[in-house]
């Protein structure tokens, strides 16, 4: 049982990886803080092997849902499987549909980053890259105070 943030997105599209540079820019950080990093990507049974029951789980990616881009936004797990047959997100639906036919006993976060441009290309965009430093600040203010709502409930 621990908390665990699992990156995922293509690497090659864009803002679509935005989830997993976030998470590369914020690893030292976050295992500093004990919570363990994984880098998905689009594996999700990848993702779903590093999953134990128990487990606080974040997921980070990228989003298209007409905010305004680099927005972050989260939702809680429980909702989140409400909405993943939506197609709302880009590569979460398949983790998020595999956890729950998986019926696993997890809680925790989608962490969303609103995407700029997604479209075949490497690197994120230039403008999600002008404001990855206030995305990363906001993601990890996100995940130390689910954390800290966990230890204290």
């Amino acid at each position: 049982m621990g908390m665990k943030v699992i990156a995922i997105g293509s690497r090659i599209m864009r803002d679509d990886a935005a989830g997993i540079i976030a998470a590369e820019e914020l690893v030292e950080e976050l295992v500093a803080e004990g919570i363990q990093v994984i880098i998905g990507e689009t594996d999700a049974a990848y993702c779903l092997d590093c999953i134990n029951e128990g487990d606080s789980i974040i997921i980070l990616d990228a989003a298209v849902s007409g905010r305004p881009w680099g927005t972050v936004w989260q939702l809680p797990l429980q909702n989140a499987f409400l909405k993943c047959s939506q197609n709302q997100f880009q590569h979460d639906a398949d983790l998020l549909s595999i956890l729950k036919t998986k019926n696993l006993q997890v809680t925790g976060l989608l962490i969303c980053i609103e995407a700029a441009d997604i479209s075949q290309g490497w690197g994120l965009s230039r403008a999600l890259q002008s404001k990855l430093t206030i995305i990363c600040k906001e993601i990890i203010g996100i995940i130390l105070k689910f954390r800290g709502d966990i230890e204290h409930a």
